[in-house]
């Protein structure tokens, strides 16, 4: 058994997804999704609330999608793009060691 995971950052779609079609090509594939966000980075970056909200729509719309494929959508909230990363570490070390046991 493999276990894919699809970080989801700027490409929310479902078609024409590479990696989310690689992740997916062998049915015994175990296949998580992943999305982390930095509201407070974005609002230094000067995202406006209205591309935040259209993220947020889109996330919705994604997670449903994902869950007709058995595809659960992770979402996590940091405070800054170095700890998303350390997040994202954290993320695997995690579901391999719950998915190996």
């Amino acid at each position: 058994m493999t276990i894919n995971l699809v970080w989801f950052r700027n490409d929310l779609r479902i078609r024409d997804n590479l990696a989310l079609y690689y992740a997916c090509k062998h049915n015994k594939n175990t296949v998580f999704g992943l999305f982390i966000s930095v509201p407070k980075q974005w609002k230094l970056n000067t995202m406006s609330p209205k591309r935040a909200f259209f993220i947020y729509k889109n996330l919705v719309f994604l997670r449903k999608q994902l869950m007709r494929l058995n595809i659960f959508l992770y979402y996590y909230e940091s405070t800054t793009f170095s700890n998303s990363i350390e997040y994202l570490v954290k993320f695997c070390k995690k579901k391999s060691r719950k998915l190996i046991l």
